[in-house]
């Protein structure tokens, strides 16, 4: 006897698939090719860091980049991205840092247009998404934004990342001092 599934369950079926739908959609549309440029911490002048305000100890990865990156004259700008409501975050970054929560994407995670275009008319050095999990609104922002290296936490299918470092401590500051480590190896190569 075959199992037996509600209309509510239906439902959630046929939602599920149609936001799958939407999300593959809204990605085969963007531009997959770039210049990818394995580049030495000495030539990077500008960065952009994509990180999610709802995982523990993200409140002190502003604080790591400007002390491990300050040195290096590296321009960054941060972008917090969460698939929560705003009001349900509970350490929400500063004002100074822009926000793509719930409420700034359409169906599915993809983000609104007028909240992202600043972001993709410019070109970065370097990339990092500091995500410890997979979120489909980062995927989606680290294949947009043009950047001629992107660096990653984590692998998935499909990754938009030249680089993925795993860190043992899993902390944030730990991240970063081995990306820091390996582009400062780049250039002794």
């Amino acid at each position: 006897m075959p199992p037996f599934t509600t209309f509510v369950e239906n439902g959630q079926y046929i939602k599920m698939f149609l936001k799958e739908f939407f999300r593959k959609r809204a990605l085969s549309k963007l531009d997959q090719r770039r210049d990818r440029e394995y580049l030495p911490l000495n030539k990077i002048k500008s960065a952009i860091v994509l990180y999610n305000p709802s995982q523990p100890n993200s409140k002190e990865i502003p604080a790591h980049l400007s002390t491990l990156y300050g040195n290096y004259n590296i321009r960054y700008k941060l972008l917090a991205i969460c698939h929560l409501d705003r009001k349900k975050i509970v350490t929400p970054p500063p004002a100074v840092i822009p926000l793509l929560d719930k409420s700034r994407c359409y169906y599915g995670g993809v983000p609104k247009a007028q909240e992202i275009d600043t972001l993709l008319e410019e070109r970065f050095d370097l990339l990092i998404d500091m995500s410890q999990k997979y979120l489909y609104t980062n995927h989606y922002m680290a294949k947009a934004l043009d950047a001629s290296f992107k660096v990653g936490r984590i692998r998935y299918h499909n990754t938009p990342f030249d680089l993925v470092l795993f860190d043992r401590e899993s902390s944030h500051e730990g991240f970063l001092k081995a990306l820091l480590h390996y582009l400062s190896t780049i250039n002794s190569i």
